[in-house]
């Protein structure tokens, strides 16, 4: 699995560098600090629903 992902990628100094400043400006590197994306979502039925409050540190939250 290396070798071909090896073959597949290459080095992108800007975007590396991108997100090393957005790690240190934040402490850490989370989906919302590089990903503006204009809706998540998972299925909440069940017992899922206990486990949504875990994703707010990673995507920003809007009730619909």
């Amino acid at each position: 699995m290396r070798e071909e992902l090896k073959r597949r990628l290459r080095p992108r100094p800007l975007a590396a560098r991108r997100l090393e400043g957005l790690a240190k400006e934040h402490g850490a590197l989370l989906p919302r600090h590089y990903w503006e994306l204009g809706l998540v979502a998972n299925w909440l039925g069940g017992t899922m629903g206990l486990h949504r409050q875990e994703y707010e540190p990673y995507f920003t939250a809007a009730e619909v």
